[in-house]
């Protein structure tokens, strides 16, 4: 006992040291004596003493209670030993809550068993404590929440904190809440569930319970709740303790399980599917409406039995079926059947294996395939008489897989490249390693439509490629692939293309040849005016040197052009426009022009007439509408319309004579302006309204043939 240390607290010396030393013949330690109140609570703090033993009057101004006090926070047992017997000053003490209270003079046994007896008294509630802290623990950091709750007083004495993590009320909240409250947080549907249960455990009926419900949490949602527990009675007062645990998940799963299963029966036995399951024996435990009425059995007959016994399908058949289902999924397993009526069906059938109570079971999906086996075998005869077309083709033919691999080479494409021998078309056709870079085959898997690409062959033949996307007869992806040598199609072809293009250097050569030849001729009617001195004559040579001019233009630019069938019209206009004001010394400060050319291509046949009739008519205009350096404009618009072009020209001079008809005139140039109307097929309208307008609507001429 010497590790038990105790304080001693007496003011009398002669008595604290026959205290001191009687404890110490008991085997305790007494670390020091104390004789005032402030000096005994200072050596508790320092000291830590397993016990105190302390007279409650002292000398000072602090009496031993008050000390008691003090000390109270630090769970060291107290001893009084006093020679006060006083009711108030017992009264007093025992506030402090002492573990001894002796009255001197005391015997030294009485002492001896007091102070065995406070320690352990104080070793008892230490562990009391410590049990209660770690219950408190488990309690508060469980996953479900324990409670307390008095029937007769209803309310709760106790509810852990972990009610706040269930349904989201704090336990100081939960606690406060009027039973009425509760029960209306409690779901509409389990409401009379819950308080019958309540009403039992009142009454006394049930001494255990547990019940399932739907709680409104603080958050508005329901949650599934499992409250289970027992009925207590204790001081004449009936207690439910017990907890509540958060089971959302576990309800939402089963309700997903009991939808599936729905589903699953809904499915099994609305499928158009033939379908059914069996025990490890193979009798039937459920049939489809699709099952029955391929077998021509009820419901109500095969249910119980096996296939075998119903002469379905052979018994040895069946234990082979099940047999490999329980190792593997058996999928796409062909066999007969027997009908009831004795008709023999062909069928497609996977069976799988699967457990329920810990019982194997077996589900089948069965398709009745009599007719489809029927058109494979059809097929298969077309598919023979497909190959044998190929064979005798003299274009070559072969079949690609997705590696490359050539499963089919037909004879033109064995002669071109010899025996494949299973071997990749990267080395059959090229003697390659790998797959050649510039490959387009399989685009078409790529793409899932025809590709159509050339490639040059190892001897220099072209070989132009037609791959198409090919589905073999278990449905794998593979190319067909069409080639052809088309070796001397590309040299006739280049042939003719040196042909196109002597052609077209020929034909540009024409056309320069014919525009310097109008040059020529141009050039002759300019050196022919020198020599004239008549104004007249001189008018007339100018005229048909613009007219000229205007042909040879179109010949021009149809040398420039890349068409040499069409020319650009809007181009065209401006160049001869230009060309006729020079030509007549009118400039843009006297006359101003205004083009609104559509960007239309004319053929040659519409392109001469149409130029000569605008230079016949701008001609006009600008030789009598602008007399005495008149200023004014000119207008000229070519539009498309559709279905014919509408070309305008415009001018606000001093007008064209209203006596002259220029349908009918001797004049050579109107005369020309009708005659190349009539040539284009057009209609010709003059409006003298406002200015002088003529207005021209013709169509394109078609080429004529003159060979």
């Amino acid at each position: 006992m010497a590790n038990v240390k105790i304080l001693v607290v007496e003011d009398d010396a002669i008595e604290a040291m026959d205290i001191k030393r009687t404890l110490e013949s008991f085997g305790y330690s007494v670390p020091y004596v104390a004789s005032e109140g402030e000096e005994a609570v200072e050596k508790v703090f320092e000291l830590m003493p397993d016990l105190v033993l302390m007279d409650i009057i002292l000398k000072d101004e602090h009496d031993g209670i008050e000390v008691a006090y003090k000390i109270k926070e630090l769970d060291i047992p107290l001893i009084y030993l006093t020679a006060h017997s006083e009711r108030s000053t017992v009264k007093d003490a025992k506030l402090t809550e002492p573990y001894g209270y002796l009255i001197k003079p005391y015997d030294s046994l009485e002492l001896k068993f007091a102070i065995e007896l406070a320690l352990f008294k104080n070793e008892s509630e230490i562990k009391l404590k410590e049990s209660e802290k770690k219950f408190r623990y488990i309690l508060e950091n469980s996953l479900e929440a324990a409670y307390r709750r008095n029937l007769d007083a209803h309310e709760y004495d106790y509810l852990s904190p972990v009610i706040e993590q269930i349904l989201g009320y704090s336990a100081e909240n939960f606690i406060s809440m009027p039973e009425t409250k509760i029960i209306e947080l409690i779901h509409p549907e389990d409401r009379e569930t819950v308080n019958t249960f309540y009403n039992d455990a009142f009454s006394g009926k049930i001494q255990t319970y547990n019940n399932e419900y739907r709680f409104k949490q603080k958050g508005g949602n329901y949650k599934w709740v499992n409250d289970y527990g027992s009925i207590v009675h204790e001081d004449n007062c009936t207690f439910m303790v017990g907890s509540v645990r958060d089971i959302d998940d576990r309800k939402k799963s089963e309700q997903k399980f009991k939808d599936t299963e729905e589903k699953f029966s809904k499915a099994f036995h609305s499928n158009v599917v033939a379908m059914n399951i069996t025990d490890d024996k193979g009798r039937y435990i459920d049939v489809n409406d699709s099952f029955c009425h391929l077998t021509g059995f009820e419901r109500d007959e095969l249910l119980g039995h096996t296939a075998g016994e119903l002469n379905i399908v052979d018994s040895p058949k069946i234990k082979e079926i099940l047999s490999e289902a329980s190792t593997n999924t058996i999928k796409g397993k062909e066999s007969f059947i027997t009908t009831k009526s004795g008709k023999k069906h062909v069928i497609r059938s996977e069976v799988q294996q699967f457990e329920t109570n810990n019982q194997k079971m077996f589900i089948s999906s069965i398709e009745e395939i009599t007719r489809q086996k029927k058109v494979e075998i059809a097929l298969e005869k077309e598919r023979k008489r497909f190959f044998d077309v190929l064979e005798t083709m003299p274009v070559m033919v072969c079949i690609l897989d997705p590696d490359y691999n050539i499963i089919y080479a037909n004879q033109s494409f064995k002669a071109k490249f010899g025996e494949s021998h299973g071997r990749p078309c990267y080395e059959y056709c090229f003697g390659l390693e790998e797959p050649c870079d510039f490959c387009e085959v399989f685009t078409v898997l790529e793409t899932g439509q025809p590709h159509h690409w050339e490639v040059s062959a190892p001897d220099g033949t072209a070989i132009e490629v037609h791959d198409y996307p090919y589905t073999d007869y278990d449905g794998s992806p593979l190319v067909l692939e069409v080639d052809i040598d088309v070796t001397e199609y590309r040299e006739a072809q280049n042939s003719l293309s040196d042909a196109l293009n002597e052609k077209k250097i020929l034909i540009r050569e024409i056309h320069h040849r014919v525009k310097n030849n109008m040059q020529i001729i141009a050039s002759l009617l300019n050196l022919q005016k020198s020599f004239v001195d008549d104004e007249n004559t001189n008018n007339v040579l100018k005229e048909s040197q613009n007219r000229i001019k205007s042909m040879a233009m179109v010949h021009e630019r149809l040398y420039q052009s890349p068409d040499l069938t069409h020319i650009n019209i809007s181009e065209y206009i401006g160049k001869l426009v230009v060309d006729l004001f020079y030509s007549y010394s009118i400039f843009d400060d006297q006359v101003t022009v205004t083009l609104e050319i559509d960007d239309l291509n004319l053929n040659v046949e519409t392109a001469i007439p149409c130029g000569l009739l605008i230079n016949e008519i701008v001609s006009n205009s600008l030789k009598y509408a602008f007399p005495e350096s008149r200023k004014g404009n000119l207008s000229i618009s070519l539009k498309a319309r559709d279905k014919w072009n509408e070309l305008i020209i415009s001018d606000d001079g001093v007008g064209f004579p209203e006596e002259l008809d220029f349908k009918n005139t001797t004049t050579l140039g109107l005369q020309l302006v009708n005659n190349l109307v009539e040539q284009l097929e057009g209609e010709i309208i003059l409006d003298r309204s406002q200015s002088t307008s003529f207005k021209i609507r013709f169509k394109e001429l078609e080429y004529i043939d003159r060979v």
